[in-house]
């Protein structure tokens, strides 16, 4: 067994959706300057880098990022759903193919968290993930859930659920999914490692608490 992180280091490099604010971080203090320590101030979106989205961002009244348990950040066996994807693709109902998933002999209705892979994480550093990524509409959104009824954690590997192309699609894609028995959306995910044949047995998500937060960067590791 060995663990591996799901997630991207946080720093100024991470892509910002639609180009928009990024991490910006500038040293406080310095050995090399004769400060007593090495500090860092650091500001940015709470949607910045790899990141959850909880209810509130797009559900008023919603659960908040620090009102999740523990336990309810711990899925065991998630199943990975390959889903290759051309830049700027919407996603239709019909491409979820359950052949193309680690799913084996359970049943879809018993499954917790999905791992949905695109192949896209492997343009994180181009203007295409920022501007080109693929996306989910409110239809194929609802199919998901149809496909898998108790779903509460959907962890994809491209910058937003919302393609910038088509940003109404997205925002209804958010509201079925944040809508629906308090479930979380990881975005900007580093599936790299991730396969058919590679996938987690455990995976432990853990966003920074921020209080009252509609969403918050997070480490995600897993058991493998």
């Amino acid at each position: 067994m060995k663990y591996e992180f799901l997630s991207w280091p946080f720093g100024s490099s991470c892509p910002a959706y639609g180009g928009g604010k990024g991490i910006h971080i500038e040293k406080d203090k310095s050995l090399t300057q004769g400060d007593s320590c090495n500090s860092m101030s650091i500001s940015f979106s709470n949607h910045s880098g790899t990141h959850l989205d909880a209810p509130l961002h797009f559900i008023e009244g919603g659960r908040t990022i620090d009102e999740y348990s523990a336990g309810e950040l711990i899925h065991e066996n998630p199943v990975v759903l390959e889903l290759p994807l051309e830049p700027g693709r919407l996603i239709q109902p019909e491409d979820f193919d359950l052949k193309r998933s680690n799913l084996g002999s359970r049943d879809p209705a018993s499954i917790e968290a999905l791992l949905l892979k695109t192949g896209f994480c492997e343009k994180r550093m181009t203007d295409s993930y920022i501007y080109e990524g693929p996306g989910f509409s409110g239809e194929s959104a609802q199919a998901l859930l149809r496909l898998f009824p108790k779903l509460r954690f959907l962890g994809i590997d491209f910058l937003s659920v919302n393609r910038w192309k088509n940003r109404p699609e997205g925002r209804a894609a958010h509201m079925v999914f944040l809508g629906y028995r308090g479930m979380l959306i990881c975005e900007d995910m580093d599936l790299r490692c991730v396969s058919l044949n590679n996938a987690p047995k455990t995976l432990f998500v853990a966003p920074l608490r921020l209080e009252k937060g509609d969403g918050a960067p997070a480490t995600v590791f897993g058991l493998f």
